[in-house]
């Protein structure tokens, strides 16, 4: 396994967007983000292809493939994550999968105050982290019914995950500062070496799209209450 990480292949396909980066000649690199109109599936491998050539990197050059995991749209994340799987089986290279959180939390600084990351799950959900300074809370990551949110906020600052949560907290009645994040493509591969370099390779059975649901049981206790 390489100790430098230069050839990397970097695809998020947790939005209506398609999001690839190609890193190559040590701190060299291309993206693009192309609108998503129907599947991922019909444009994703000719997008990579394409990003690959403008690079003048061949599939056999990557050193190792790092892939978006969520939270975000499921049919999207399963074909970018099923995708990137079958690439690295291929080739036998190493992948890392990076959350969206993740990559919220690498933006701060240890001090900074602590905010909650928000991705729409349902009308009535949505997918919540508390990011404390540059850590996500152990246990934070969790799917949370917007009725909850206040409590679940207790002050911080509500940071939609390329989405808008400032219409759910007002229909609330919620006070409290409300931002967006989106990410770059370039966001992938900067955290997806850093992980690569630490060691930290996915165990490709057990890589999935990070997509929080309750169980079957507390689905149909809300129902009944």
């Amino acid at each position: 396994m390489s100790g430098s990480f230069n050839n990397l292949l970097a695809v998020d396909t947790a939005e209506r967007q398609l999001k690839l980066a190609v890193s190559f000649g040590g701190d060299r690199l291309v993206q693009a983000v192309e609108p998503v109109m129907k599947s991922h599936g019909q444009i994703l491998l000719k997008k990579i292809s394409d990003l690959l050539s403008s690079a003048n990197v061949r599939l056999d050059q990557l050193e190792a493939l790092i892939v978006g995991i969520g939270p975000g749209s499921f049919t999207g994340l399963r074909i970018g994550v099923a995708a990137v799987k079958g690439m690295a089986t291929a080739l036998d290279l190493p992948v890392i999968g990076i959350d969206r959180f993740s990559l919220l939390a690498a933006r701060r600084s240890p001090d900074d105050s602590p905010v909650v990351a928000w991705e729409p799950h349902t009308r009535e959900e949505a997918t919540v982290a508390r990011i404390d300074g540059d850590l996500i809370v152990d246990g934070s990551i969790q799917l949370l019914p917007h009725t909850q949110l206040e409590t679940y906020l207790a002050g911080a600052e509500l940071v939609g995950l390329a989405s808008n949560p400032a219409p759910i907290v007002e229909a609330l009645g919620i006070t409290v500062p409300v931002s967006t994040a989106d990410f770059a493509p370039a966001e992938f591969i900067a955290l997806g070496r850093t992980q690569l370099l630490a060691g930290h390779v996915a165990d490709l059975a057990a890589l999935e799209p990070l997509y929080v649901e309750k169980s079957t049981a507390e689905r149909r206790l809300a129902r009944n209450s």
